[in-house]
């Protein structure tokens, strides 16, 4: 791999006269593994629409075989570059077969004829990549895995020189995601025609086991670009994505390879301990948990051996295998227990290093029981996912824990029943800690979770808990309730005593767009918006989601609402000047402005909140300043604490 394919030089590239990359250069050699890996936002996916040809650099160079990239012809490069893009990509109704004969399209023309040659290699690729079987199926009807591979047939089938993949690992569980990258792997190494790919991907690991060349994207630019063992190192990484250098050592001391070292435990996800897109590590849930020890016990009882490992398929697709804390069985009995440590990866989870047991027996009945015991907290309240009364274990993990039973039950020939108890060690000292009491759990954790994987700062697991809320509200009989961002609104709200109302009041952290949404499918009739300035301003301009990583705004609100309300250009720089909302309003005060800028962003704040809630529920909105006192109340907000039975002076 001497020569060199892909040339970049001094290329700047972004959108709408933005850059988003800025001066970077480098090569990549004939028939080279190289993976893109960085943060979101660092430029992966424009630098992969620039190295395709679908979006042409701002300035600089790009060489493909010598010849600069804008120059090609369309056909000529389509012949020499495949791109497969990670995206919901919707068809018409048109079998799988028919989606991957797309790729010869470039040697034939869309209204050309396949010849039995084109067929050939078609269904060649498809044996590749596992997909052949789908050849009939309609492209439309496939899980997002199997349109995955499909996709990848259609661009091995173009026959190119470079194959660019945005995150093709994507869907696809860890056997298909080891099973591409090793395919990749062998066409790149093609004695005759070896490939040239180029590829982000979220999971270091997999850079680390797969790429010959690590390029490291960050601020504009690239950070680092080697070989993996000399780039990926754990300063390169911590500086990249920004987080501590101890959550990265067990990580790059090999904890997250391919196969489970000598030192496992039973914290292993081996090999699925996965980093996400911020490079933390994944974990699994307390509903996995209890699904490993299910399995455990029941082999164990099943066929007297004591399990050296468990091993489950997570309803996201990973498969996450560890080693029991403990076992053990009484066969008289017809009873066996296992413990599983719960491993919450690098998320800041209370019930991580629970340990969750399993009691396994076998009944005469047919069908299987599951039931808490200690540490498993109570449902006391309707809307929850269980009724009350019944152990707080929702129906995801129920139905892992039944899936395991039943595959141990057909393998060793067994047709009884079985009664599952799971507990949890200190379970109901750890769920004060949570919300489960105000949610209506009492005396123990509860086993939730939809995916089975604990993602890492999840948001969302911020707004499951939002969803859990406000379906509790309304599962108790309310059909108005009170939002607030966090501790700032629900220190005014009870300053001004509008906590004494019977109204639920919620925090929906950065989420108001989810958190409408969640009211309107839940059939809340009336919702109130309370908030500080700094927050909820970002409603005039139609920003949902408040968190400064996605949007701010707050000054070019300020600014142009003021402009409107006839301030000068002085006024307005000082505005876009300024850091707080605070100071906006300082500076509007000063220029007697305030009142009439308030008034038209309290307007746009209710307009934006109307279309969003549209027609579903009446919505208001309250802004408060923790230095000025109130900012400003929409009409609809005044009239929905007068319905409330509110009767302070804000």
């Amino acid at each position: 791999m001497t020569d060199k394919y892909i040339e970049v030089h001094d290329m700047t590239a972004g959108y709408k006269g933005t850059s988003v990359l800025e001066n970077i250069s480098f090569d990549i050699c004939k028939g080279e593994m190289v993976s893109i890996v960085g943060p979101n936002g660092a430029g992966k996916s424009t630098l992969l629409y620039v190295l395709s040809g679908l979006l042409a650099p701002m300035s600089g160079r790009i060489l493909i075989e010598g010849q600069d990239l804008n120059r090609i012809s369309d056909g000529d490069r389509a012949r020499k570059i495949a791109v497969m893009f990670t995206e919901r990509v919707k068809k018409e109704a048109e079998s799988c077969l028919a989606v991957v004969s797309e790729g010869r399209y470039p040697y034939t023309g869309w209204f050309g004829r396949l010849s039995e040659a084109d067929m050939d290699i078609v269904r060649k690729v498809m044996e590749m990549t596992d997909c052949l079987t789908l050849a009939d199926r309609n492209f439309n009807e496939l899980s997002d895995g199997q349109k995955q591979r499909v996709l990848l047939a259609r661009a091995i089938a173009q026959e190119p020189g470079v194959l660019i993949l945005d995150e093709p690992t994507t869907f696809l569980d860890l056997k298909y995601q080891l099973e591409l990258l090793d395919l990749l792997k062998n066409l790149s190494r093609d004695a005759d025609h070896p490939l040239t790919i180029v590829m982000s991907l979220h999971e270091l690991n997999l850079s680390q086991k797969f790429a010959d060349r690590v390029l490291m994207l960050g601020d504009k630019e690239i950070t680092a670009y080697g070989k993996p063992a000399d780039v990926m190192t754990v300063p390169a990484l911590t500086r990249l994505y920004g987080i501590d250098e101890h959550l990265l050592h067990d990580f790059m001391a090999g904890d997250i390879a391919s196969e489970k070292n000598d030192k496992s435990t039973d914290e292993d996800i081996n090999s699925n301990d996965t980093a996400t897109e911020n490079g933390l590590r994944r974990g699994f849930t307390t509903g996995t948990s209890a699904a490993l020890a299910s399995q455990g016990a029941a082999e164990y009882l099943l066929t007297g051996i004591r399990p050296s490992e468990m091993s489950v398929m997570t309803p996201a697709g990973i498969r996450v295998s560890v080693t029991p804390f403990e076992c053990g069985c009484d066969e008289e009995e017809k009873t066996a227990y296992c413990t599983v440590v719960k491993n919450a990866g690098d998320d800041p989870d209370v019930t991580n290093g629970i340990h969750i047991r399993a009691e396994v027996t076998l009944t005469d009945e047919e069908g299987i029981v599951i039931d808490g015991g200690e540490g498993i907290g109570r449902v006391t309240l309707p809307g929850l996912d269980q009724p009350v009364g019944e152990a707080a274990i929702n129906h995801v993990p129920r139905k892992m824990i039944s899936d395991v039973l039943k595959v141990s039950a057909r393998e060793n020939g067994y047709t009884g029943g079985f009664k599952v108890i799971v507990s949890a060690e200190n379970g109901e000292a750890i769920a004060a800690r949570t919300l489960n009491s105000t949610l209506g759990i009492k005396g123990g954790i509860s086993i939730i979770g939809t995916s089975g994987i604990v993602e890492p700062m999840s948001e969302k697991a911020l707004v499951d808990t939002i969803r859990v809320a406000v379906r509790q509200a309304a599962a108790m009989g309310n059909r108005s309730i009170i939002l607030t961002p966090g501790n700032y609104g629900a220190e005014f709200i009870k300053k001004n005593r509008i906590d004494k109302l019977d109204i639920p009041v919620i925090q929906m952290s950065n989420f108001i767009g989810d958190a409408l949404d969640i009211a309107a499918n839940a059939g809340i009739e009336r919702v109130m918006l309370i908030g500080h300035t700094g927050k909820l301003v970002k409603l005039a301009a139609s920003v949902m989601n408040t968190h400064s990583k996605y949007a701010d705004g707050r000054r070019e609100i300020f600014a142009c609402y003021a402009a409107l309300a006839g301030a000068s250009a002085g006024c307005i720089k000082k505005l876009y000047e300024s850091v707080t909302s605070d100071a906006c309003i300082d500076i509007l005060k000063e220029e007697s402005l305030l009142q009439d800028t308030e008034k038209l962003i309290i307007r746009s704040i209710q307009a934006n909140l109307e279309r969003r809630a549209g027609g579903k529920f009446e919505v208001g909105a309250l802004l408060f300043s923790n230095v000025h006192g109130l900012f400003g109340i929409t009409d609809k907000g005044r009239e929905l604490l007068t319905e409330f039975g509110y009767k302070g002076a804000l």
